[in-house]
């Protein structure tokens, strides 16, 4: 194997700064389907494991069953760790009309939302300096994610190539952002197939030519496979790409596209989440956060433009007018007061949420200064992720009441979670405890902030301290008390006396259950913490949640092959449905199971970082004990 230069993410970020700043070196990007993965766009292999080859073996045989067995005979060297190999093979098979993998190839990427890395790209692409020396993006995805973060975030429409008809558009020199779909768009003619892809236009790739006579490439999220891709890329000349080539992956790839890269020089940067190779160049870049004021003032525009038309068009004298006031005055009949309209819009947000928007609507047309009922309105708009409105309604929530401390706290909290504006979420955190320095809920929401993102751990426990003498049977406030003496304080006796309490106070939190059964099986309290996983078992339904409780019982319960095989196979079953949670430490229970004996050190540790979103799944395929493990 060649010797090959390495950078690690920090520097190459570093590096990549220094030669789009100061040497105006350009560069394309070259995105995978790694990129589109937290859009919720499965990768290639998950698709062909999960979704197509089910769907083939029942085609074929009629019959349901273990598939991945049923392709391994049928597809040669098939294997689950080789399944994105196999894309064209499976879906020219599954689809054998071009019109039908394409409409199933729009019906995987429809109304998909870009994540935060393309956000980030997209703010990069636009950027007043950076921005015309890196915004070309060549990619083989079919999914609009690049151009919606460009129109989205950064205000800008793409040029986007999406067929090769279209190449002949491709400037060089343009100073728009440039979106270039190697294998076509999936509204249009995407190609699959091995056929379709195994070779480019002759068009598109003397554009590609053009495109790289003098810039750097670094790909990210993409594996290297498309025969199409290496054939383009080795017949440019060696004069080109002279801004050098990155490969942001945490593995090399086998075959013609690897061997390309060596030839290349190509630097290698082992890192695989675009998600976070974008924010660090985000940071370095000090790039913009996003910003809704357009969006708003689009919408205000509309609203204002609407009831101005409405006016004029439909009550244009007394007589016209009269519907309009006799629904007003049905609304008045229908509420006597603001609180019982309050009350009869909020029984309605769980059962039917439609009713309650509207019961909210014509509560407001009514009583549109009640600070209540426009902060319960707020909070319920918050909950259903209707944002921009939801901020709408918080601040006339305030105009009417500055110092209602419910409503406050709210919107510290929603602009702290929704809007990351954490500035203003703590003054009006500090506005509503001065409002009401023993509202419970307040201090712990303001606690958790202070802990969680300002880092501020003595404040967050004075008032953690606060609140558990405002409220002593708090279950929530006592569970995030007992979280945080464990895990920023290491005070594990602190904890336990916090989480029996709120235990006690609710029986049934299941969060609180779940991390108290963890706390005490790394204490070595594999009874007593079985007691409190069995309790959490019952009562939870969070899938995030119930895997955390079987990821407990592989590590401290499962105490024989067969327990253990059969533990790892529901877990299995869990991680291949794409459960995760970020929020998850379970360092202290693989130390302790480890300490205890436990055969797979590896494996668990593997399992844990991959359960929290800190490995891929894919690194488990290198343990037997997961291969074989079986779906139950």
């Amino acid at each position: 194997m060649p010797s090959r230069r390495e950078l690690p993410l920090d520097e190459f970020v570093r590096e990549f700064f220094q030669h789009v700043i100061d040497y105006r070196t350009r560069y394309a990007f070259f995105l995978g389907a790694g990129c589109s993965y937290s859009s919720n766009i499965p990768l290639a292999g998950d698709l062909v494991r999960d979704l197509w080859l089910p769907k083939l073996m029942r085609k074929k045989t009629g019959k349901t069953g273990d598939s991945n067995a049923w392709a391994a005979s049928v597809f040669e060297g098939y294997t689950r760790k080789t399944a994105a190999t196999f894309y064209g093979p499976v879906i020219e098979q599954l689809f054998r009309f071009p019109e039908h993998r394409q409409q199933e190839i729009d019906s995987i990427v429809r109304d998909k939302q870009p994540g935060f890395g393309y956000g980030a790209l997209a703010k990069l692409m636009t950027h007043e300096k950076a921005g015309p020396c890196c915004n070309v993006v060549l990619t083989t995805n079919f999914d609009d994610l690049v151009a919606d973060s460009l129109y989205l975030y950064g205000n800008a429409r793409p040029l986007v190539i999406g067929h090769e008809a279209l190449i002949h558009f491709v400037r060089v020199t343009s100073s728009n952002p440039l979106v270039v779909k190697l294998h076509g768009d999936h509204q249009l003619a995407p190609k699959n197939t091995s056929v379709e892809t195994k070779e480019l236009a002759g068009s598109v790739e003397a554009a590609l030519g053009n495109l790289l006579s003098e810039s750097g490439l670094v790909f990210v999220g993409y594996a290297g496979g498309d025969a199409s891709i290496t054939k383009a890329l080795s017949n440019l000349p060696p004069t080109s790409l002279r801004g050098g080539v990155y490969w942001v992956n945490d593995t090399w790839p086998d075959g013609a596209f690897g061997e390309w890269l060596d030839r290349r020089e190509a630097i290698w940067v082992r890192h695989l989440d675009f998600d976070e190779l974008m924010l660090m160049l985000h940071v370095e870049f000090d790039l913009p956060n996003p910003d809704d004021s357009r969006f708003r003032r689009l919408m205000e525009e509309h609203n204002q433009t609407f009831e101005k038309l409405h006016r004029k068009i439909f009550a244009t004298d007394a007589e016209e007018a009269a519907p309009l006031k006799q629904a007003a005055e049905t609304v008045a009949k229908k509420f006597p007061s603001a609180q019982a309209a309050l009350m009869d819009a909020y029984a309605h947000e769980k059962t039917a949420p439609e009713k309650a928007v509207a019961l909210y609507r014509e509560a407001l047309e009514e009583f549109p200064s009640d600070a209540s009922l426009l902060g319960q309105f707020s909070a319920f708009l918050h909950r259903q992720g209707a944002g921009d409105e939801a901020e709408i309604h918080y601040k006339r929530a305030l105009e009417a009441d500055p110092k209602n401390a419910i409503n406050l706290g709210n919107f510290a909290r929603f602009l702290a979670t929704i809007r990351g504006d954490h500035d203003g979420a703590e003054r009006l955190y500090q506005q509503a405890v001065e409002a009401d320095p023993k509202h419970a809920n307040i201090l712990g929401n303001y606690a958790n902030f202070l802990t969680k993102i300002r880092g501020n751990h003595d404040g967050a426990e004075r008032l953690y301290q606060q609140t558990a003498e405002a409220d002593p049977k708090n279950a929530n406030n006592l569970g995030r008390y007992a979280l945080f003496l464990k895990n920023i304080r290491g005070d594990h006796d602190g904890s336990e006396r916090l989480y029996q309490q709120a235990v006690e106070a609710d029986p049934k939190h299941a969060n609180n259950l779940s991390n108290y059964a963890g706390l005490l099986f790394t204490r070595g309290m594999i009874n007593e913490g079985e007691e409190r996983l069995v309790q959490c078992e019952g009562v939870a339904t969070d899938p995030a949640l119930l895997l955390e409780c079987r990821f407990y019982r592989l590590c401290h319960l499962a105490r024989s092959d067969d327990e253990r095989a059969t533990a790892l196979s529901v877990i299995r079953r869990d991680i291949d449905a794409g459960v995760r949670s970020l929020s998850f430490d379970l360092s202290g229970n693989v130390a302790r199971a480890v300490n205890d004996g436990h055969p797979w050190p590896a494996l668990l540790d593997c399992l844990a970082k991959v359960i929290a979103k800190r490995a891929d799944a894919a690194e488990l395929e290198s343990f037997p004990e997961w291969r074989v493990a079986e779906q139950p």
